[in-house]
């Protein structure tokens, strides 16, 4: 399930409540971007297609990174997370979905978790 599994990282964002600290994904927190956590975070459970949702002031920083086997799509307007998702769609294919916050921190033991409450109940996304 995990290797077919896809996650979309949200990271489209404007970010109001980030404010002054700058933009969220690339934003250091102990000593890497959080959407470098959250990236090795989601890979530990297995899961290695991911799809980075940025906005136009964000995507060239979150490629300099050059995160491995991470796919970027940039959402063009801020429409909210379900307009991010559907933005991502193209990417996406037919694969269950683990939906996360590029500023979600938590330990990797909650997505896997999750993966396997999304196994047996069958849901297309968590």
């Amino acid at each position: 399930m995990k290797q077919n599994t896809v996650a979309v990282i949200l990271a489209g964002g404007i970010g109001k409540r980030f404010w002054p600290l700058g933009d969220k994904a690339t934003f250091p927190f102990l000593g890497k971007p959080l959407i470098a956590r959250l990236v090795a975070a989601v890979r530990s459970v297995g899961i290695n297609h991911m799809i980075v949702v940025t906005n136009p002031g964000n995507d060239s920083a979150v490629r300099r990174l050059r995160l491995e086997g991470v796919t970027t799509v940039i959402q063009k307007t801020p429409g909210g997370m379900a307009d991010a998702i559907l933005t991502a769609r193209g990417s996406i294919g037919t694969a269950p979905l683990l939906v996360v916050n590029v500023d979600d921190v938590f330990d990797e033991r909650l997505i896997d978790e999750i993966l396997q409450k999304q196994k047996v109940s069958g849901a297309f996304a968590v």
